[in-house]
């Protein structure tokens, strides 16, 4: 095992040290700072062509908005089911005590209850950011 790691580490370290094993192309420093830039941003746009991507447009604060408030509302529909596994793990122990288990479908309770309402802000959101994203 401690072989099979030496030799793994001994192999990524070549290819840090020598960039041709791992056909990576050589970039080579330009005179000034503007044509340099121009090439590098000009690969970029011929590496982004070939997978697929379109040239980017100027981002807007309404784009960006929009994709804060997306991303809340999936980091909280992850954030209820953490809290119902939780819930789940805390009925599971309570080992058919009547404090725990009341305690536990309650948290359930309120997961769901806060999970209709990501689910009704969701909606909101969807049905708004088809006009505020456009």
């Amino acid at each position: 095992m401690a072989v099979l790691m030496l030799l793994s580490l001994a192999f990524s370290s070549l290819l840090l040290v020598f960039p041709q094993i791992a056909s990576a192309e050589d970039v080579t420093p330009m005179t000034t700072t503007q044509n340099s830039d121009n090439v590098l941003t000009n690969k970029l746009k011929i590496v982004a062509g070939k997978a697929g991507f379109a040239e980017a447009d100027s981002t807007t604060l309404r784009k960006i908005f929009g994709a804060l408030i997306s991303a809340f509302l999936s980091i909280l529909g992850i954030l209820f089911l953490v809290y119902m596994l939780y819930a789940g793990y805390t009925y599971m122990v309570a080992h058919g005590e009547e404090e725990k288990v009341k305690k536990s479908l309650a948290t359930i309770r309120q997961a769901i209850i806060g999970l209709c309402i990501v689910i009704g802000a969701y909606a909101i959101w969807a049905f708004f950011a088809s006009y505020i994203i456009k």
